[in-house]
């Protein structure tokens, strides 16, 4: 554990030295190569750990009991370095991708907390085109509550030290206002040992031209992912809504979505119990301008 931390204090050290020795010609030009804005690989719209800012209220149903579960998200993936020539939408990058995902009981004279996520890694993403990659090492860690663990005597002989070390690897394709992906993940580190190692990933999302609702545009995505720990049988996450603000990765921006899910547990050491929830949430992109203007769309329309 130490030594993954060396490694990301000395990645995190590195990208604030480049930044302090460098010019404003240096880091701020016409391809932004040093901590360029948004990413070359768009965000999952429908995955539920893809890291964002976000506030969620679930109305949930599981094993454990029947409730109102509110979630949070703070997370970003923030541009290190981008390999492309100015003013080209095709090339490298490598960012740091990170998040925290929390879930709590509202139904609680407390709201306790249930469960907490933290994710860290390095990415790499690639466009050519209208095809795009995305491919991560991260580590994940889920903490239990400790108001939920006094509450809930059983929870604490059921603990477990939930954390792990994957390899991740998708692609997609932009094809007019729709953007399917498919991929998959290799645990290659587990605490539990009798954890799994092999997931698959499926999904395609929407982001339409079209303005609605005072200017706001459609969006949605579906996410499905099955795992060798369930023996493959399937997860679905569904997102609708409306999207206000510019279309694509380093604009400021907010989603208003409807959401469904229904599998296995994607938060915590619960994964192996089924879980279904029906709720709303609000998603913030933060990204500011940089010095010079506002950042312009990496991309542009879709093919």
């Amino acid at each position: 554990m130490r030594k993954r931390l060396v490694v990301y204090i000395v990645l995190l050290a590195w990208s604030l030295v480049s930044f302090a020795a460098g010019d404003d010609s240096d880091w701020v030009s016409e391809n932004d190569r040093i901590f360029p804005v948004g990413d070359l690989f768009e965000p999952l719209i429908a995955d539920s750990k893809q890291p964002a800012f976000y506030m969620s209220f679930y109305k949930l149903d599981w094993d454990l009991e029947n409730t109102t579960m509110g979630a949070v998200g703070f997370g970003e993936t923030f541009g290190l370095y981008r390999w492309a020539d100015p003013g080209e939408r095709d090339g490298f990058q490598l960012s740091l991708s990170a998040g925290v995902f929390a879930q709590f009981d509202m139904e609680t004279n407390s709201m306790d907390l249930l469960n907490a996520d933290y994710v860290i890694g390095p990415a790499l993403s690639f466009r050519e085109g209208i095809f795009s990659a995305r491919a991560r090492l991260y580590h994940q860690s889920s903490h239990v509550g400790d108001e939920y663990l006094i509450n809930n005597k059983n929870a604490i002989r059921d603990r477990l030290n939930y954390s792990y070390e994957s390899i991740e690897l998708i692609g997609a394709l932009d094809i007019g206002d729709f953007r399917p992906y498919a991929g998959g993940e290799y645990v290659v580190r587990r605490d539990p040992n009798d954890l799994d190692r092999r997931s698959m990933q499926f999904g395609i999302d929407y982001e339409s031209e079209e303005r609605i609702l005072f200017g706001g545009r459609l969006v949605g995505g579906f996410d499905f992912q099955t795992f060798e720990q369930h023996d493959w049988n399937p997860s679905g996450s569904l997102k609708v809504g409306v999207a206000y603000g510019e279309r694509g990765a380093g604009h400021r921006s907010v989603r208003f979505m409807l959401e469904a899910y229904q599998g296995y547990m994607p938060f915590g050491q619960n994964y192996n119990l089924d879980v279904y929830w029906i709720g709303f949430g609000v998603y913030l992109g933060f990204c500011a301008p940089k010095a010079g203007g506002t950042p312009k769309s990496h991309f542009g329309p879709r093919a």
